[in-house]
C-alpha cells in the first residue's frame, strides 16, 4: 500500500481489541518479545545474565546502531514537537535494558546525559551498549531493532511507533492479523506480527538482514506470534468469521481437521496465515481462503466450514437492532421517527455504510438523528471528511491543520492546511443531529464532531472527549517493509481552538470537545466499560440467536436514552414557532 518514503495520513489511528486505544499509545513492552508458549527461548535475567550470552557480531552491531539512528534522524525531522535524535537513542537504550528485565546502570545514566547530539557519537554508543548486553535472548533476531524503536515510542509520549508495511486488496486500518476470515486470536499484537513478518521475510531471503543480530533461521523454525491454544479474542462485525457463528472465547482445536499441538502450533499457524490467494473464475476477483476449523465453546465441541469468498468489508456502522436477515433497524423511536446511528473505525468504506443507513432513514421521513461516536476511534482522513460532508454544504472548513517541521513528501499546500468538505450538496442539510461523544472518541471522530458543531449543525451531548487531533504519516524506513508511524500535524477546530491534549494539559485547557450545556451526560468509566462489552456482543449476535442482551432495553444505555429524551423535548421546540436557541 505504501512504498519506501512514500507517506499516507490517517486520523487517532489505534487497535480496537485495546479499548480503542486510540493514537499510537504505548506498546506494551512484552509484546514486542516471543509469545509464551510458542518457541521462546530460555529466559536470561532470572538466573542468566548477559556476561553469560555469547558475544555478538560487531558487523550486525554496527548495522542496527546505523539504523537506529537514520530512524531517529527521519522521527525528528517530522515529529510535530521538536525533539533531538539523542533523545530517542536513550529512550531505544532504556528499552533494551528493560527488555531483559534490567536496571539502567548508573554510569549508562551518565553517558546519556552527557551524550553529543552527533551522528557518530550516538552509533557510537549504541554499538558499545549493544556488545555489552551481547547476544541477550529477549534481544536476539529482529527484537534489538523493534524494541529499540519501542524505545522512540516511549520517548515520544506514544506519538511514534513501527509497523509493516500493509499489503492486499483489503486496507482495513483496524483489522491486520484475521486469517481473511474476520477473527483474532489471544496473544497476538502488532508488534508481535511486525516481528514475525519480517522475519519470515529475512528467512524467505527476501531482504538483507539489516538490523538483525544473530542467525537468521529457516522458515519452519520460525515461532508463531500467538498463544497456544488459539482462543479467540475479537470477531470482526460483518466478516464470515461473525455470520459463521464465532464467538469471542471460543477455542479453536483443530485446522483443517489437523488437532492442534504445541509442537505443529508454529507450521499451522505459516499455513493458515499465508494460506494462497485464490481468485473468482467469474469476476477476478481475489476470495479469502476456505477454512475448515472445530472450536471448543465449554463442553460444546462445533465443527466449522467458511466457504471461499469475495474479500468482506468490516461492519462500520451499527443500529438500534438486527432485523432478521440480519440488516440494521435504525429506528431509536419509530413513532416520533428519530434515528440512531453508530459510527466505529473510519474505515475506506464507511461512509458509504453510514449513507446507506441515512438514506433508508430519510425515506421514511426521519425527524431527528443521533449519531454515536463514542467509541469511534478514528481512521482515514478521507473517511472522516466524506462522512462530515453528508451533512455540512460543499466546500465547508472541517479543520485547520499544522505541520511544524515535515521534511518528507512535498510541503504541506494550502489543501493539506484545511481539511474541507467534499464539492458536493450533503445528503442531510437540515436533519436535526444529536452528536454522542465521550472519552473514547479519538481523532477523526473528534474531527466530525467539531465541525458539526462549530457550523452550528448539531448538538453535542455525552462526555468531554479524549483530546487526539495528531495527524499521522507512514513513512518509509530502509529496512525492509518497515515503516514508521508519526504524528507530523496538529489538527484545529474550524474556530481555531485546538483539540489536542498534552500530557501536561489541565481540565481547564482548551482540548477534546465538551458537550452543549444540559447534554452532559455523565458515565463512569468503568460502566463505560462493561456497556462497550455488551454493544460488542449485541453488534455480533445473529438473528437467529435467542441469547438475552440487557440491550434489548433502549434505556439500559442511559446516556443514549437521556439524549433520546432530550431531542424529542427539542423537536417539540423545533415544531413550535419559537426558534430554537442553540444548535441546529
Amino acid at each position: 500500500m505504501f512504498g519506501r518514503g512514500e507517506t499516507h495520513r490517517l486520523l487517532g489511528l489505534g487497535i480496537i481489541g485495546v479499548l480503542l486505544a486510540g493514537t499510537m499509545g504505548v506498546v506494551p513492552l512484552a509484546s514486542a518479545l516471543p509469545p509464551a508458549g510458542a518457541g521462546d527461548p530460555p529466559k536470561a535475567g532470572a538466573g542468566q545474565t548477559a556476561s553469560a550470552a555469547k558475544p555478538v557480531d560487531d558487523q550486525q552491531v554496527r548495522m542496527l546502531a546505523e539504523a537506529l539512528d537514520r530512524a531517529a534522524m527521519m522521527v525528528r525531522a517530522n515529529l510535530y514537537q521538536r525533539v533531538e535524535e539523542k533523545v530517542l537513542i536513550a529512550g531505544a537504550i532504556r528499552q533494551w535494558y528493560q527488555a531483559i528485565d534490567a536496571p539502567l546502570p548508573e554510569r549508562i545514566v551518565q553517558q546519556l546525559d552527557r551524550l553529543p547530539n552527533t551522528p557518530r557519537d550516538r552509533v557510537h554508543l549504541l554499538m558499545e551498549i549493544r556488545r555489552q548486553l551481547r547476544d541477550h535472548p529477549r534481544l536476539r533476531g529482529t527484537q534489538s531493532l523493534l524494541v529499540g524503536l519501542q524505545g522512540f515510542t516511549q520517548a515520544t509520549e506514544g506519538h511514534c511507533s513501527v509497523t509493516w508495511r500493509r499489503s492486499g486488496v483489503m486496507q482495513a486500518f483496524s483489522v491486520e492479523l484475521d486469517f481473511g476470515v474476520g477473527l483474532e486470536l489471544e496473544g497476538w499484537t502488532g508488534s508481535r506480527w511486525t516481528a514475525y513478518q519480517w522475519e519470515r521475510a529475512l528467512a524467505l531471503r527476501r531482504y538483507p538482514p539489516v538490523g538483525y543480530i544473530g542467525d537468521v533461521p529457516a522458515p519452519e523454525q520460525l515461532s508463531a506470534p500467538i498463544h497456544y491454544p488459539w482462543r479467540v479474542r475479537r470477531v470482526i462485525p460483518g466478516s464470515p468469521a461473525h455470520f459463521a457463528g464465532i464467538q469471542k472465547g471460543d477455542v479453536i482445536t483443530h485446522y483443517r481437521g489437523i488437532a492442534l499441538t504445541p509442537e505443529n502450533v508454529s507450521r499451522l499457524f505459516q499455513e493458515w496465515a499465508y494460506a494462497p490467494m485464490t481468485f473468482d473464475p467469474v469476476t477476478g476477483r481475489p476470495l479469502s481462503p476456505a477454512c475448515h476449523l472445530t472450536i471448543q465453546r465449554g463442553r460444546q465441541r462445533i465443527e466449522l466450514r467458511i466457504a471461499a469468498q469475495e474479500q468482506y468489508q468490516a461492519e462500520c456502522v451499527y443500529g438500534v437492532r438486527r432485523d432478521g436477515d440480519g440488516s440494521w433497524d435504525w429506528w431509536l423511536d419509530r413513532p416520533e421517527r428519530i434515528g440512531y446511528v453508530r459510527l466505529g473505525p473510519l474505515e475506506l468504506h464507511a461512509p458509504l455504510q453510514l449513507r446507506a443507513a441515512l438514506e433508508e432513514l430519510q425515506q421514511q421521513r426521519c425527524r431527528g438523528l443521533i449519531l454515536d461516536l463514542r467509541w469511534c476511534p478514528g481512521g482515514y482522513v478521507q473517511s472522516a471528511i466524506e462522512v462530515a460532508s453528508l451533512f455540512l454544504p460543499a466546500n465547508t472548513l472541517l479543520a485547520r491543520m499544522e505541520y511544524p517541521q515535515v521534511r518528507v513528501g512535498p510541503p504541506a499546500s494550502a489543501e493539506l492546511r484545511e481539511l474541507r468538505t467534499l464539492p458536493h450538496p450533503p445528503l442531510c442539510p437540515q436533519l436535526p443531529l444529536v452528536v454522542l461523544i465521550g472519552p473514547e472518541t479519538l481523532g477523526g471522530g473528534e474531527m466530525i464532531a467539531a465541525a458539526l458543531r462549530d457550523h452550528n449543525r448539531c448538538w453535542l451531548a455525552g462526555q468531554r472527549s479524549a483530546g487526539r487531533a495528531a495527524l499521522q504519516t507512514l513513512i518509509g524506513l530502509d529496512v525492509a517493509e518497515l515503516q514508521l508511524r508519526v504524528s507530523t500535524g496538529l489538527m484545529f477546530r474550524p474556530n481555531g481552538q485546538p483539540r489536542h491534549r498534552y500530557p501536561d494539559s489541565q481540565p481547564a485547557d482548551a482540548w477534546g470537545l465538551r458537550p452543549d450545556p444540559g447534554w452532559e451526560i455523565p458515565l463512569e468509566a468503568a460502566a463505560r466499560l462493561e456497556l462497550f462489552r455488551q454493544l460488542e456482543s449485541f453488534t455480533l449476535r445473529l438473528p437467529s440467536s435467542r441469547e438475552a442482551s440487557p440491550l434489548d432495553d433502549p434505556r439500559s444505555d442511559s446516556v443514549r436514552y437521556t439524549t433520546l429524551q432530550l431531542l424529542r423535548k427539542h423537536l417539540e421546540k423545533l415544531s413550535s414557532p419559537a426558534p430554537s436557541s442553540r444548535g441546529p
